[in-house]
């Protein structure tokens, strides 16, 4: 496990098929993925007080799971981070990168950003056992930005289940399609002319 202090990835971390990597909850820890690549079947998971920084690195397969934890996007590069339990999310969401929001067999996902936010990636709204909710979650009166690039979706999953996205949204990109899953918007939603609207609500 990584215990403490700051890991910074600038090469290649490579975890096996059937292993995981676990970053242990004794003192907030860091992994900072800087110019390197996580990659292979197995999984990197950052719990409770850590922190999974995304910088210019590249996650090529397995996404990272960030379980109760703290996700912060201060860079570009591409690849898939699955977000699971109640977590925080810091930064925005560049194109090339996808954020998943899971709930978990008896453990709602809650996913809450610090405040405004743009999405020029992927956002994804599923769940994987047993039905459980999942939302996104931004500070009362913020905005959630989905880009002319920014695609948000609703995953086909275990019903029933909810999936909520509590904040303002302004739409410049698409939401949908909702794989006839249902999105709750708890806020309010502003269409530009050329945004593409394909959900349920």
């Amino acid at each position: 496990p990584i215990k403490k202090g700051v890991f910074t990835n600038k090469g290649t971390v490579t975890v096996a098929g059937g292993a995981t990597l676990n970053m242990a909850s004794v003192k907030k820890a860091v992994f900072l993925n800087y110019k390197g690549t996580i990659t292979g079947s197995g999984q990197l998971v950052v719990i409770g007080l850590d922190i999974f920084e995304q910088d210019s690195g590249t996650i090529p397969s397995t996404p990272v799971l960030v379980d109760g934890a703290t996700l912060d996007m201060i860079g570009t590069g591409a690849g898939a981070i699955d977000a699971e339990g109640t977590s925080k999310l810091e930064g925005n969401i560049a194109s090339g990168q996808t954020v998943n929001v899971v709930g978990y067999c008896s453990l709602n996902a809650v996913l809450t950003g610090a405040g405004n936010m743009t999405n020029s990636g992927t956002l994804n709204l599923t769940n994987s056992s047993c039905g459980n909710d999942t939302e996104f979650a931004l500070p009362a009166g913020d905005t959630l930005t989905n880009t002319s690039n920014g695609l948000i979706e609703t995953l086909p999953g275990n019903s029933p289940a909810t999936r909520t996205i509590v904040a303002n949204i302004t739409n410049d990109g698409t939401i949908g399609p909702s794989d006839d899953e249902v999105l709750t918007i708890d806020g309010n939603l502003t269409d530009s002319s050329t945004a593409i609207f394909d959900v349920n609500v």
